[in-house]
Protein backbone atom coordinates (compact mmCIF):
# COMPACT_ATOMS: atom_id res chain seq x y z
CA UNK A 1 0.00 0.00 0.00
CA UNK A 2 1.76 3.71 -0.80
CA UNK A 3 0.22 6.98 -0.55
CA UNK A 4 1.27 9.69 -3.70
CA UNK A 5 0.90 13.20 -3.66
CA UNK A 6 0.16 15.58 -6.72
CA UNK A 7 -1.13 18.60 -7.71
CA UNK A 8 -4.40 19.48 -9.66
CA UNK A 9 -5.68 23.21 -10.47
CA UNK A 10 -3.84 24.51 -7.53
CA UNK A 11 -5.12 21.68 -4.95
CA UNK A 12 -2.85 18.74 -3.14
CA UNK A 13 -4.56 15.07 -4.01
CA UNK A 14 -3.78 12.72 -1.79
CA UNK A 15 -4.44 9.10 -3.05
CA UNK A 16 -4.35 5.43 -1.38
CA UNK A 17 -3.40 2.65 -3.20
CA UNK A 18 -3.52 -0.76 -2.27
CA UNK A 19 -3.63 -4.04 -3.73
CA UNK A 20 -7.06 -6.25 -3.23
CA UNK A 21 -4.41 -8.55 -1.09
CA UNK A 22 -3.35 -6.08 0.86
CA UNK A 23 -7.04 -4.71 1.75
CA UNK A 24 -7.89 -8.49 3.05
CA UNK A 25 -4.87 -8.39 5.35
CA UNK A 26 -5.95 -4.86 7.01
CA UNK A 27 -8.47 -5.03 10.05
CA UNK A 28 -11.27 -2.27 9.15
CA UNK A 29 -10.28 -0.11 12.53
CA UNK A 30 -6.14 -0.39 10.77
CA UNK A 31 -7.54 1.06 7.55
CA UNK A 32 -9.54 4.05 9.29
CA UNK A 33 -6.47 4.99 11.40
CA UNK A 34 -4.16 5.06 8.54
CA UNK A 35 -6.48 6.88 6.00
CA UNK A 36 -7.26 9.44 9.09
CA UNK A 37 -3.32 9.80 9.49
CA UNK A 38 -3.22 10.83 5.58
CA UNK A 39 -5.60 13.09 6.34
CA UNK A 40 -4.50 14.68 9.14
CA UNK A 41 -0.36 14.83 7.76
CA UNK A 42 -1.98 16.79 4.70
CA UNK A 43 -1.40 20.59 4.01
CA UNK A 44 -4.61 21.32 3.50
CA UNK A 45 -5.57 19.81 6.31
CA UNK A 46 -3.10 21.42 8.70
CA UNK A 47 -3.38 24.87 7.00
CA UNK A 48 -7.40 24.98 7.35
CA UNK A 49 -9.52 26.46 10.40
CA UNK A 50 -11.11 23.75 12.68
CA UNK A 51 -13.44 25.15 14.59
CA UNK A 52 -13.82 22.78 18.13
CA UNK A 53 -17.27 21.34 18.65
CA UNK A 54 -18.55 21.55 22.06
CA UNK A 55 -21.82 19.44 23.35
CA UNK A 56 -23.30 17.58 20.47
CA UNK A 57 -26.02 16.36 22.48
CA UNK A 58 -29.72 16.75 19.84
CA UNK A 59 -31.48 19.85 21.39
CA UNK A 60 -35.04 19.30 20.18
CA UNK A 61 -38.29 22.39 19.87
CA UNK A 62 -41.26 21.56 21.19
CA UNK A 63 -44.38 23.59 19.15
CA UNK A 64 -47.54 23.82 19.93
CA UNK A 65 -49.74 23.47 17.31
CA UNK A 66 -52.05 26.71 16.81
CA UNK A 67 -56.03 26.48 17.43
CA UNK A 68 -57.98 27.46 14.78
CA UNK A 69 -59.71 30.99 15.99
CA UNK A 70 -63.38 30.87 17.14
CA UNK A 71 -65.39 34.00 15.95
CA UNK A 72 -69.05 34.64 17.21
CA UNK A 73 -70.93 37.18 15.39
CA UNK A 74 -73.02 39.03 18.37
CA UNK A 75 -75.76 41.19 16.33
CA UNK A 76 -78.33 43.85 17.02
CA UNK A 77 -81.66 42.76 15.37
CA UNK A 78 -83.98 45.21 17.40
CA UNK A 79 -86.44 47.37 15.89
CA UNK A 80 -84.36 50.34 14.19
CA UNK A 81 -82.29 48.28 12.69
CA UNK A 82 -85.14 48.02 9.90
CA UNK A 83 -84.25 51.39 9.27
CA UNK A 84 -82.24 52.75 6.29
CA UNK A 85 -81.57 48.91 5.74
CA UNK A 86 -79.11 48.61 8.35
CA UNK A 87 -80.13 45.02 8.69
CA UNK A 88 -80.10 44.40 4.73
CA UNK A 89 -76.76 46.07 4.74
CA UNK A 90 -75.14 44.30 7.64
CA UNK A 91 -76.50 40.78 6.70
CA UNK A 92 -74.61 40.69 3.03
CA UNK A 93 -71.48 42.12 4.99
CA UNK A 94 -71.44 39.31 7.67
CA UNK A 95 -72.22 36.69 5.01
CA UNK A 96 -69.23 37.94 2.31
CA UNK A 97 -67.31 37.81 6.39
CA UNK A 98 -68.30 33.87 6.72
CA UNK A 99 -68.06 32.80 3.18
CA UNK A 100 -65.05 34.63 1.86
CA UNK A 101 -62.28 35.93 4.94
CA UNK A 102 -62.49 33.46 7.37
CA UNK A 103 -60.13 30.38 7.07
CA UNK A 104 -61.30 26.85 6.77
CA UNK A 105 -61.41 24.89 10.32
CA UNK A 106 -61.43 28.50 12.10
CA UNK A 107 -65.40 28.08 13.60
CA UNK A 108 -68.31 30.45 13.85
CA UNK A 109 -71.38 31.05 15.86
CA UNK A 110 -74.56 33.94 15.72
CA UNK A 111 -76.33 35.55 18.72
CA UNK A 112 -78.91 38.18 17.87
CA UNK A 113 -80.06 40.27 20.84
CA UNK A 114 -82.82 42.85 21.19
CA UNK A 115 -84.25 42.96 24.58
CA UNK A 116 -83.17 39.22 24.87
CA UNK A 117 -80.30 37.16 23.55
CA UNK A 118 -80.79 33.74 21.45
CA UNK A 119 -78.28 31.76 19.62
CA UNK A 120 -78.97 31.54 16.13
CA UNK A 121 -75.90 29.22 15.14
CA UNK A 122 -73.81 27.38 17.82
CA UNK A 123 -70.26 27.45 17.42
CA UNK A 124 -69.82 25.51 13.70
CA UNK A 125 -66.39 24.68 11.74
CA UNK A 126 -66.14 26.54 8.67
CA UNK A 127 -65.33 24.18 5.57
CA UNK A 128 -63.10 24.78 3.27
CA UNK A 129 -65.42 24.78 0.21
CA UNK A 130 -66.89 28.48 0.06
CA UNK A 131 -70.08 27.09 -1.45
CA UNK A 132 -70.65 24.64 1.38
CA UNK A 133 -70.66 27.90 4.04
CA UNK A 134 -74.36 28.92 2.27
CA UNK A 135 -75.87 26.95 5.34
CA UNK A 136 -73.99 28.93 7.55
CA UNK A 137 -75.64 32.53 6.20
CA UNK A 138 -79.11 31.25 6.59
CA UNK A 139 -79.26 31.71 10.50
CA UNK A 140 -77.97 35.11 9.55
CA UNK A 141 -80.67 37.55 10.21
CA UNK A 142 -83.33 38.44 8.01
CA UNK A 143 -85.63 40.36 9.99
CA UNK A 144 -85.15 42.89 13.17
CA UNK A 145 -88.13 43.15 15.73
CA UNK A 146 -90.92 44.93 15.60
CA UNK A 147 -90.95 48.22 17.71
CA UNK A 148 -91.74 46.65 21.03
CA UNK A 149 -88.20 45.02 21.35
CA UNK A 150 -86.19 48.27 19.85
CA UNK A 151 -84.13 48.32 23.26
CA UNK A 152 -80.67 47.13 22.18
CA UNK A 153 -79.30 45.75 25.73
CA UNK A 154 -76.28 44.70 24.12
CA UNK A 155 -74.70 42.86 27.30
CA UNK A 156 -77.10 40.10 27.17
CA UNK A 157 -75.73 39.64 23.31
CA UNK A 158 -72.19 39.70 24.97
CA UNK A 159 -73.38 37.55 28.21
CA UNK A 160 -74.82 34.59 25.71
CA UNK A 161 -71.88 34.50 23.51
CA UNK A 162 -69.76 33.72 26.36
CA UNK A 163 -72.13 30.92 27.52
CA UNK A 164 -72.27 29.22 23.84
CA UNK A 165 -68.34 29.54 24.08
CA UNK A 166 -68.16 27.99 27.31
CA UNK A 167 -64.68 27.34 29.01
CA UNK A 168 -62.87 26.92 26.25
CA UNK A 169 -63.29 30.49 25.77
CA UNK A 170 -59.92 32.07 25.51
CA UNK A 171 -58.32 33.59 22.62
CA UNK A 172 -61.97 34.03 20.78
CA UNK A 173 -63.20 37.14 19.09
CA UNK A 174 -66.52 38.56 19.56
CA UNK A 175 -67.71 40.83 16.76
CA UNK A 176 -70.54 43.26 18.13
CA UNK A 177 -72.33 45.47 15.77
CA UNK A 178 -75.47 47.59 17.08
CA UNK A 179 -77.26 51.01 16.06
CA UNK A 180 -77.27 52.15 19.53
CA UNK A 181 -76.61 52.94 23.11
CA UNK A 182 -78.27 50.43 26.24
CA UNK A 183 -81.09 52.19 27.92
CA UNK A 184 -81.80 49.41 30.14
CA UNK A 185 -79.56 48.46 33.10
CA UNK A 186 -77.49 46.45 33.45
CA UNK A 187 -74.85 47.78 31.00
CA UNK A 188 -72.11 47.09 29.50
CA UNK A 189 -69.52 47.54 32.57
CA UNK A 190 -71.77 44.87 34.58
CA UNK A 191 -70.29 42.32 31.59
CA UNK A 192 -66.63 44.17 31.43
CA UNK A 193 -65.21 42.48 34.41
CA UNK A 194 -66.57 38.65 32.78
CA UNK A 195 -65.19 39.69 29.34
CA UNK A 196 -61.69 40.48 30.82
CA UNK A 197 -61.62 37.28 32.93
CA UNK A 198 -62.94 35.20 29.63
CA UNK A 199 -59.67 36.59 27.77
CA UNK A 200 -61.76 37.46 24.25
CA UNK A 201 -60.94 40.26 21.97
CA UNK A 202 -63.87 42.41 21.02
CA UNK A 203 -64.75 44.47 17.97
CA UNK A 204 -67.22 46.54 17.74
CA UNK A 205 -69.31 48.40 14.94
CA UNK A 206 -71.49 50.83 15.38
CA UNK A 207 -73.89 52.45 13.37
CA UNK A 208 -75.02 55.91 14.51
CA UNK A 209 -74.21 59.45 14.79
CA UNK A 210 -73.30 59.28 18.25
CA UNK A 211 -69.57 60.75 19.46
CA UNK A 212 -69.79 58.37 21.76
CA UNK A 213 -70.30 54.53 21.54
CA UNK A 214 -70.14 52.39 25.00
CA UNK A 215 -68.34 49.47 22.97
CA UNK A 216 -65.49 51.69 22.30
CA UNK A 217 -64.04 51.19 25.83
CA UNK A 218 -64.38 47.47 25.51
CA UNK A 219 -62.55 46.94 22.50
CA UNK A 220 -59.72 48.88 23.63
CA UNK A 221 -59.58 47.17 26.93
CA UNK A 222 -59.04 43.47 24.97
CA UNK A 223 -57.19 45.38 21.79
CA UNK A 224 -60.33 44.58 19.70
CA UNK A 225 -61.03 46.93 16.40
CA UNK A 226 -63.71 49.91 16.48
CA UNK A 227 -65.40 51.33 12.92
CA UNK A 228 -68.59 53.13 13.30
CA UNK A 229 -70.90 54.19 10.12
CA UNK A 230 -73.68 56.67 10.11
CA UNK A 231 -77.06 55.29 10.49
CA UNK A 232 -78.25 56.59 6.83
CA UNK A 233 -74.48 55.74 5.28
CA UNK A 234 -74.90 54.20 1.86
CA UNK A 235 -71.79 52.68 2.15
CA UNK A 236 -71.19 48.43 2.77
CA UNK A 237 -70.50 47.72 6.03
CA UNK A 238 -68.34 44.76 4.65
CA UNK A 239 -64.59 47.15 5.14
CA UNK A 240 -65.16 46.31 8.44
CA UNK A 241 -66.59 42.66 8.93
CA UNK A 242 -63.30 42.55 6.47
CA UNK A 243 -60.96 44.50 8.87
CA UNK A 244 -61.90 42.48 11.94
CA UNK A 245 -61.94 39.16 9.89
CA UNK A 246 -58.48 39.60 9.01
CA UNK A 247 -57.39 40.73 12.48
CA UNK A 248 -59.12 37.03 13.66
CA UNK A 249 -56.80 35.56 11.58
CA UNK A 250 -53.67 37.84 12.28
CA UNK A 251 -53.67 36.14 16.31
Amino acid sequence: MKVTSEKSNGYRICSLYSSIDELHELHSDELHCNSSMVIRENKDYKNSDRVAIGDTTPKFKFVMKKSPPKVVLVLDVSGSMNDDQKLIKLRQSCYTLVRFVLSECSEVGIVLFNTTAIISRPMTRVPRDPTAREYLANDLPRYAADEQHNKPLIFKGINKALDMLGDDVEGSHLIVVSDGKETEGPKIPNVTQRVLKSKVTVHSMAITEAAEFEMDGLSKLTNGKTYQFGPIDKMSYFSALRAFGESVEEF
